[in-house]
This record gives C-alpha cells, sequence and structure tokens, in this order.
C-alpha cells in the first residue's frame, strides 16, 4: 500500500459491464469539488451509514512487520 496506494483484487466475479458502470459513477462523483462530496460526509471516519470521508481522515494499518520496527 505504501509504495502503489491500492489492492488489485481478482475473481470478484463482478462482469465487465457492471464493473465499467461503477468505474464511470466513482470518476464522476470524484471529480465533482469537495463541498458537493461533503454532502455524503456523515461524520466521524467509520460513521455507520458510511459515506464520503475527505482526503487526510483514512489510513492503512501497520503490518505486524511494520509495527515491530516502529517500537524498536
Amino acid at each position: 500500500m505504501r509504495e502503489f496506494g491500492f489492492a488489485i483484487i481478482i475473481g470478484h466475479g463482478i462482469d465487465e459491464i457492471h464493473f465499467n458502470q461503477l468505474l464511470t459513477e466513482g470518476k464522476t462523483f470524484f471529480e465533482q469539488p469537495l463541498a458537493q462530496k461533503m454532502i455524503y460526509n456523515h461524520g466521524d471516519y467509520g460513521h455507520p451509514s458510511g459515506g464520503y470521508t475527505p482526503p487526510g481522515y483514512e489510513t492503512v494499518g501497520l503490518s505486524m512487520n511494520e509495527e515491530e520496527e516502529t517500537m524498536k
């Protein structure tokens, strides 16, 4: 995650048509101004309703090896 910033998931079973529709909708959403996206923010990260979380509020957890290195 540190080097590339994303994960590739294979074998998900989503057909290409639906995958492409989802990709198009996602791009359309994230191209909007921040104020428009914030309409879908429901409060603190982890809210049960989900929603939009702006950049800087989420992190990917450390792996065991990174935690051990950090603690030294």
